[in-house]
């Protein structure tokens, strides 16, 4: 995840570094300086949100721009987090319904056995013996599952000791969001 979440960082630290360094520069005018305030303000509405452009000093656009910095990388780990955690419920979901499937298996198996005319005592019998076939297979799915939750667990945790939380809200919404108007 911290890999991943530096990616990611890094990834739009290097598309906003040029802007936050020029708005930082002492010798450019404070009309320009306006201009490259809003166009961060444009990707960024919460920096800067509660000063004047026009007005506000070297030193604000210093601890703005330390600030941004860390809420792009808190976002930046939060994304990280929620595809990892995406891919494991997407692996856990596969599992569960491979399981449902093998299920649904043996009860077809006891139909189809019924349906040749054995009695309840042989098809017990002969789906005991196909059932000790398949627990190995049944040990290992739910082997994996279990190694799946304790992953999510960890990634769980990781959100809650980084102090992710708001930022996985936020971005589960935006996810919701973009699936919603991606259905209209």
């Amino acid at each position: 995840i911290e890999e991943e979440g530096n990616k990611l960082r890094d990834d739009e630290l290097n598309k906003i570094a040029p802007l936050l360094a020029a708005v930082q520069q002492e010798n450019i005018s404070r009309q320009d300086r306006v201009k490259i305030i809003k166009e961060i303000q444009k990707q960024y509405p919460d920096y800067l949100a509660n000063q004047r452009a026009d007005k506000v000093s070297i030193d604000q656009i210093k601890a703005a721009n330390e600030s941004l910095i860390a809420s792009i990388s808190k976002r930046a780990k939060a994304q990280a987090a929620l595809t990892e955690l995406g891919k494991i419920y997407e692996r856990q979901v596969q599992l569960e319904i491979q399981l449902q499937e093998d299920q649904n298996k043996t009860i077809d198996r006891r139909n189809e056995l019924f349906a040749k005319g054995l009695s309840p005592a042989q098809v017990e019998k002969q789906l005991q013996v196909e059932e000790n076939v398949n627990n190995a297979s049944k040990k290992i799915l739910q082997t994996e599952l279990d190694t799946l939750k304790a992953q999510e667990q960890k990634i769980q945790n990781y959100i809650n000791e980084e102090g992710l939380v708001s930022e996985v809200t936020d971005a589960v919404v935006k996810n919701i969001t973009a699936v919603k108007d991606n259905g209209k």
